[in-house]
């Protein structure tokens, strides 16, 4: 029996012949004083005190944000890793640095500073282009964007948030055209490839011509000495 704030006795468990109570799942609630009744006998009478320790863990820590190039190409494939270590549930959230008109969340909501100028965040919340692993206490973030245009350029932040803090990194990503200079040399090395083939063929000729002629005067010279021999004999008419 348990003795509740009402200042009565509440029956806990009723006399099957089990000497053993039971109490899962203890909460704050289970604290009183409590009393084992045999044939109405009081045989033992203890107090159960249970003590609410609460953890308090360090906040999330973003250890690292890479992405696979910081500078790259028109139509290319960027993919950025954010690391995060934490003991507790956390969650991970994208943004980018975008104009105030397309603000969607205020840097000061995460005080969150990149610079001394007001900046804004946009949030990156589609699904499809990031993806979270977690091994133990590490996190591991995947945002990754497929045929990257210009304006993908820009400042991306890594945010982890959970009940015991926050915390955040950010990388700064470049976008580019191909340069014309690339397109110069591509033709150069086109002309250079057609010009290979040419001038093997050339030269391949001119060896045939030469060849021949050659062997065309030393045939020449060898019926010229075959006539000119001593025994040479000319066929009569």
């Amino acid at each position: 029996m348990e003795f509740d704030s009402g200042n009565s006795w509440k029956l806990l468990q009723d006399n099957d012949g089990k000497k053993t109570l039971k109490i899962t799942n203890a909460s704050l609630e289970n604290t009183g004083i409590y009393r084992c009744i045999s044939k109405y006998v009081v045989r033992k009478t203890f107090v159960l005190e249970i003590d609410a320790v609460t953890y308090e863990w360090p906040p999330p820590k973003v250890i690292s944000v890479i992405p696979n190039e910081n500078v790259i190409h028109v139509n290319n494939h960027l993919t950025i890793n954010c690391s995060v270590s934490s003991k507790s549930p956390l969650k991970i959230l994208w943004f980018k640095e975008c104009w105030t008109t397309m603000c969607e969340i205020d840097f000061a909501i995460y005080k969150i500073e990149i610079g001394q100028d007001y900046n804004c965040l946009c949030l990156i919340n589609d699904n499809s282009n990031n993806s979270t692993y977690n091994w133990e206490n590490l996190y591991i973030s995947k945002l990754h964007i497929f045929n990257a245009r210009i304006w993908d350029g820009g400042t991306y932040v890594c945010s982890a948030l959970s009940s015991n803090g926050k915390d955040y990194k950010n990388v700064t990503i470049t976008v580019e055209e191909l340069k014309i200079q690339n397109s110069k040399v591509g033709r150069k090395s086109y002309l250079i490839l057609l010009f290979i083939p040419m001038v093997l063929i050339l030269l391949y000729v001119t060896s045939y011509l030469c060849c021949t002629k050659q062997k065309k005067n030393h045939d020449d010279s060898k019926n010229l000495n075959h006539l000119l021999s001593p025994t040479h004999v000319i066929p009569r008419k």
